[in-house]
């Protein structure tokens, strides 16, 4: 999984990065500070970022952001993300991280001087908390289980394919897949394959740089540019030539 987080790569000064595994899945733990802000963009799963900026912390569920925020000022912050298939078990666990945030607050002084260690440290102290959760790790079962192979699916297709092509591999109606989606992930099947299908994009323009706009738009199998264009800044917070120009 890449990181949900759309760091402004121009920005942003240390990133410090701890993969967390047990049974098939994952937990990424990001700790860092950037001097002018980040971009905070909507990701298909649960995940949590705590800011801080100016001594106070804000927290930003991941997996409820409807279109890209950007945070303009500097800042520490902390984000954790997970793997498909947490949501039920995750959501407790990650309202529980907010106090974590003060460590920020002892370890930021973004202005002055950086102690890299101190990052390290909160960055270490949350990942063994969540290593600690057993309630977080226990195995998918049943209908959980089915709904996350069927994103995977979506996964495999980079996010183009319709909802009731969807429906119809899971043997539903598009009304229940729905359901389906929204209880095991947190969100409708729709919104998760827009967000695949974007950042599938991106991918491609951080791959091969040197493309026209239209060339990802036609790889991706949009067929208006104007849609492409407006869901693109949507879930990205740039123009698809903005995109580009700041990766030339």
């Amino acid at each position: 999984m890449d990181s949900q987080i759309l760091l402004n790569v121009n920005f942003c000064n240390k990133v410090y990065t701890r993969v967390i595994e047990k049974n098939d899945i994952s937990v990424y733990v990001r700790v860092g500070y950037s001097m002018s802000g980040i971009r905070l963009v909507p990701q298909e799963n649960v995940g949590i970022c705590l800011i801080c900026m100016n001594g106070h912390i804000r927290d930003v569920c991941l997996g409820q952001i409807e279109a890209a925020v950007n945070i303009d000022e500097s800042c520490s912050f902390i984000s954790v993300e997970l793997d498909l298939g947490f949501n039920s078990r995750a959501m407790n666990v990650l309202h529980s991280l907010y106090p974590f945030g003060r460590m920020l607050t002892d370890s930021r002084n973004v202005k002055n001087k950086r102690s890299d260690a101190s990052l390290e440290n909160v960055m270490d102290v949350i990942a063994d908390y969540i290593d600690a959760c057993e309630q977080l790790w226990s195995n998918m079962i049943g209908e959980d289980l089915r709904t996350v192979k069927q994103a995977d699916s979506i996964y495999a297709v980079k996010g183009k394919i319709s909802i009731s092509e969807l429906a119809g591999q899971m043997g539903c109606t598009v009304r229940h897949a729905h359901r389906r989606f929204v209880k095991t992930l947190g969100v409708g099947p729709k919104r998760f394959a827009r967000i695949v299908r974007i950042r599938e994009t991106v991918r491609k323009m951080l791959e091969h740089p040197g493309g026209h706009v239209t060339d990802y738009m036609d790889d991706m199998g949009y067929s208006d540019q104007a849609h492409f264009q407006r869901e693109f800044k949507w879930y990205t917070g740039m123009t698809p030539g903005s995109m580009l120009k700041l990766l030339n």
